[in-house]
């Protein structure tokens, strides 16, 4: 395992973090990606989206989290990804146990995972400013952070195809936006 170079700015340690495990956080993108478009496209193809997708699709990405949190032990930020984490995993099991009362729990449970996702990548799109994939990352963090609000904010709006495409427009923003700024920090010079 490559060990992360030494940094002296949050941003440097960013991109050396980035750049020291970029197949893990490649492959967080890829499943991110993945996930994101087939919570989009399954209601548009097979109708509403079953729950219980939703559910496995929050702790594959909890899942990656923790991975992500060992990995970049000394990042920033690692209290939004810990909320984070709680919030796919409380979302998920609360789906899993198929609760009918706890239906609109559910709703407020992706909001807040989706508020802390957007918070998380906003905060770490902003701290690469200027390197070439901080908008990018920060408009990965932006989308899930709107998606989110909108969930917590109308809940009774919400129906299996609007969560499907909320959830999945998201995270294919959040990990289009990682897996730019794996690359860029690859690339940049003096980094890992």
């Amino acid at each position: 395992m490559a060990e992360t170079p030494k940094a002296e700015t949050r941003k440097d340690f960013l991109l050396a973090a980035l750049a020291s495990h970029s197949g893990f956080f490649t492959l967080q993108a890829v499943i991110m990606l993945a996930a994101g478009a087939f919570a989009a496209a399954y209601p548009l193809v097979a109708g509403p989206l079953d729950t219980t997708i939703i559910a496995w699709l929050l702790f594959l990405y909890a899942a990656t989290l923790l991975v992500g949190l060992v990995l970049g032990k000394r990042m920033r930020g690692a209290v939004m990804q810990i909320l984070t984490l709680l919030f796919a995993l409380l979302a998920g099991f609360v789906i899993l146990i198929q609760l009918v009362e706890a239906a609109g729990l559910s709703i407020y449970l992706i909001g807040l995972f989706l508020v802390a996702e957007g918070a998380a990548r906003l905060r770490q799109g902003l701290g690469l400013r200027p390197e070439a994939s901080w908008a990018l990352l920060a408009l990965g963090g932006v989308i899930p952070l709107t998606a989110g609000i909108f969930l917590i904010a109308q809940p009774a709006a919400v129906s299996g195809t609007t969560l499907g495409l909320l959830l999945g427009i998201s995270l294919i923003a959040s990990g289009l936006g990682l897996l730019l700024a794996v690359r860029n920090a690859r690339a940049a010079p003096n980094v890992g």
